[in-house]
């Protein structure tokens, strides 16, 4: 530990100035990670040779103060209410005997726990203290679920003699066939391709799922539009005929609920397509904004006068919406309330960190209090600055949670050997400390989606490092998501080679039964949903720790190529660790200290 006195070369003791902090200890900020507002936080830094201390300390993007702390044993302390629902960031200003200004702050990497001392002002980083409003718990049946992210187009046809052909695009012959663009030399799309699924299919393929251990559909855009993947919406209010319209719809919810299954719609509310009825830039519907001065879609979009537009990152055929506008907002929110009444059990929000943050809020009260919200957000949703502003999204009252892409990132880094155990304890910990509680529970975790390479195919085909990650995303708290096919093998490169048909006549059946039991084995454990967490890491092993009530579960990690043991001498533990391989042990009554050995 940096505060403690050190012996040198000579004998004597080494007494140079020094401060330490760990946020990660209760000791020195209490209480840990995220708080309410209106909490009292205490802080405390250890000191040596040091005359006074202050904690300089900020609102986000407001002005720092200077807090003088108080002498403690050992240190020096300091008690504040924290008000209003920002961030707040600070460090640590020690002046010594000899008016030598000392600076303690966050680590490098910004992680949190451990900081480090610097001199140069220029040098320091702060520490995060998210607040929120309230603790905002998703549902219960949505907090205890596994998820299953299903590209409709590629899942299953249940309509195979009634598909239904358009104008300018083709069906393949082959369901082994890959996807592919046919663009022209701007790079638009001329033609999209389709396989054929629809949601009648998922209805076939109900009792699969079932089995698998799947209690919540997360379906790709399900509203009428022109490709194949349906984030260029065309109407809003039409359920798209390729897939089953409103009849099939409602089948599915129908069916679904029978089998204890909830649907999750695909909201994309920052933007329409070039070719829906609002936009009609190819002058197909009649009376849309791009060639009607007087439509009233008009004022929805950021138009000109010469019909030059702003687009979702520069993409012509997705028109951004102007969501200042009252009248948009009413009719988007009318969307909402209105598919929302047909029991479904929430949405998720395309691109939720370019969507304000009160419109956020207006879908949030569009919703009962048995349905969820959820955001695609790719970074650290505490601290996320979209477009120029922060997003207080994970406040409360908005996003009940977000697409948890960082744990993403820490599993696979992990699994491939890109980083340590212990860095990966230290990412994870980091995370606990910014994430509010409820955020950390209501996240939708997941190792891949329409917008990421495979999982086998990132992992080289390699399957025992599938399974690795498998049982990593399981032991997070949150609610695991399986993109459709992960769980038989299918590969997939980057879009849209990641957006293959479902292979249901060469799945992996060994890899699909692990994922049967592990899901079955996560269900059967309290400690694996509502469990505290702990990680204890050394070299390459990592071993994630649950605990609820007086029911724990650990799972250690290998993914290297050697072999490691683990023993534990009070709960008579001593298991051999295989390269690429893991152990999972549960019980009662843990007492919330790990004495695993790591050898």
């Amino acid at each position: 530990m940096m505060g403690k006195r050190e012996m040198i070369s000579d004998g004597t003791v080494d007494i140079r100035p020094r401060l330490y902090h760990n946020s990660w200890d209760e000791r020195y900020r209490r209480p840990f990670g995220a708080v309410k507002k209106n909490t009292q936080l205490e802080l405390f830094v250890e000191a040596e040779g040091m005359s006074e201390v202050w904690l300089e300390i900020h609102r986000d993007f407001g002005e720092h103060e200077s807090l003088k702390m108080d002498p403690a044993a050992d240190g020096f302390s300091i008690a504040f209410p924290i008000t209003g629902t920002v961030l707040y960031y600070y460090h640590f200003r020690g002046l010594t005997a000899n008016n030598e200004t000392i600076l303690y702050g966050n680590n490098e990497q910004g992680y949190g726990g451990e900081g480090r001392m610097v001199s140069d002002p220029r040098h320091i980083s702060d520490y995060q203290i998210t607040v929120y409003d309230d603790d905002d718990y998703a549902p219960l049946w949505y907090r205890e679920g596994v998820a299953y992210h299903i590209f409709i187009d590629r899942f299953h046809i249940g309509n195979e003699n009634k598909r239904i052909f358009r104008e300018n695009a083709f069906i393949y012959g082959a369901k082994t066939d890959l996807p592919m663009y046919i663009k022209d030399d701007k790079g638009d799309i001329l033609r999209w391709d389709f396989f054929g699924g629809d949601l009648w299919g998922i209805i076939q393929r109900l009792p699969y799922l079932k089995e698998l251990g799947i209690t919540i559909l997360y379906l790709s855009p399900i509203f009428a539009a022109r490709s194949n993947h349906r984030y260029d919406t065309g109407d809003y209010l039409r359920i798209e005929p390729m897939i089953g319209g409103e009849e099939a719809f409602v089948e599915l919810i129908r069916e679904a609920d029978t089998l204890g299954m909830k649907l999750i719609l695909d909201g994309v509310f920052n933007h329409c397509g070039a070719d829906s009825i609002y936009f009609d830039r190819y002058n197909r519907h009649g009376g849309g904004a791009y060639h009607n001065v007087t439509s009233p879609c008009r004022q929805w979009f950021h138009l000109t006068e010469d019909n030059q537009y702003d687009s979702w990152w520069g993409v012509a055929d997705l028109p951004r919406f102007n969501l200042k506008n009252e009248e948009l907002r009413d009719f988007l929110l009318k969307v909402v309330s209105k598919w929302s009444a047909y029991g479904i059990g929430g949405w998720r929000l395309d691109v939720a960190d370019e969507l304000e943050d009160d419109f956020i809020a207006q879908i949030r009260g569009c919703l009962s209090k048995d349905q969820v919200l959820l955001g695609e957000v790719w970074e650290d949703p505490t601290n996320k600055i979209s477009y120029g502003k922060r997003r207080y999204y994970v406040k409360g009252g908005h996003l009940h949670g977000v697409m948890n892409y960082p744990f993403r990132k820490c599993i696979l880094d992990y699994v491939k050997c890109n980083r340590s155990g212990e860095e990966t304890a230290r990412r994870l910990n980091s995370y606990l400390e910014n994430y509010p509680p409820h955020v950390l529970y209501n996240n939708l975790n997941n190792l891949g989606s329409h917008d990421t390479m495979r999982l086998i195919t990132e992992l080289n085909g390699d399957v025992a490092l599938v399974k690795l990650s498998l049982l990593f995303l399981l032991m997070l708290p949150g609610v695991p998501c399986i993109y459709y096919g992960d769980e038989v093998g299918l590969p997939g490169g980057r879009d849209p080679d990641n957006r293959r048909f479902f292979p249901w006549d060469q799945a992996d059946n060994a890899l699909h039964q692990f994922y049967v039991e592990m899901i079955r084995y996560r269900k059967e454990h309290s400690a694996m949903i509502h469990g505290d967490l702990r990680v204890v890491a050394r070299g390459k092993l990592l071993v994630i720790i649950r605990q609820y009530e007086t029911q724990w579960v650990y799972a250690c990690f290998n993914p290297g190529t050697g072999e490691y043991r683990i023993t534990d001498d009070e709960y008579g533990i001593n298991k051999v660790i295989p390269p690429k391989g893991f152990a999972i042990e549960d019980g009662t009554h843990y007492d919330g200290k790990h004495h695993l050995l790591l050898q």
